[in-house]
């Protein structure tokens, strides 16, 4: 027999992606921006296809990255054995005794001169990740085969730590979530030497 072991990552996360547009791209939702007075995530969110017929929804301009996960200062962790429970504050208390499990940071840093890059998040609340994974009964719950790893997101001035991936005894958990949609921002790098029409110049 066999008994399910159950984790979940509760509070706050982010679907992130990023993704290159052209000089002309960028020009064109810049003029938008400034004739509807409306900043770039409210072009991104909701206008996209219809400025930019060759682009999709925000959700797939994605082209450097698409990430998923629970933002790493803003949530807890919950372990459930059982009648046992094991809340975590933050992820690294995972390392401190008598846990003694591992936690695994990537950095990631988009910064690109050469390409204009718009970065956008929607932020999230609830259930972030959700799993779990089945022991035999007789086998113990051993948080040292417990791994989390973390990417570390970095572009412009901002900053932010995401859980992404749960492994147990080499094996990654699958997860699902259910959370809420709080509020959406998207963020524009626009590369060196870029010149708009506006500005009298043009396109390098």
């Amino acid at each position: 027999m066999s008994r399910y072991i159950s984790i979940q990552v509760v509070g706050y996360g982010q679907e992130l992606v990023q993704g290159t547009f052209t000089d002309e791209e960028i020009d064109i939702l810049e003029k938008e921006m400034e004739s509807r007075d409306e900043p770039i995530g409210v072009i991104m969110s909701y206008d996209l296809n219809s400025i930019l017929p060759d682009k999709f929804d925000w959700y797939e301009c994605d082209d450097i990255t698409h990430v998923y996960g629970a933002s790493a200062f803003n949530c807890h962790v919950k372990i459930v054995d059982g009648d046992r429970e094991i809340m975590l504050d933050n992820v690294w208390d995972l390392e401190d005794e008598p846990h003694l499990g591992s936690v695994e940071s990537e950095e990631f840093d988009s910064f690109d001169p050469n390409s204009n890059i718009i970065t956008s998040i929607s932020y999230e609340k609830g259930w972030i990740m959700y799993g779990g994974w089945n022991l035999e009964d007789d086998e113990e719950l051993d948080l040292k085969k417990l791994h989390i790893k973390i990417k570390d997101i970095l572009f412009k001035n901002y900053e932010e730590s995401l859980i992404t991936d749960i492994i147990y005894d080499g094996e990654e958990i699958m997860w699902d979530s259910d959370t809420t949609g709080k509020s959406f921002d998207s963020y524009l790098e626009k590369r060196e030497n870029f010149l708009t029409h506006n500005e009298g110049g043009s396109t390098v």
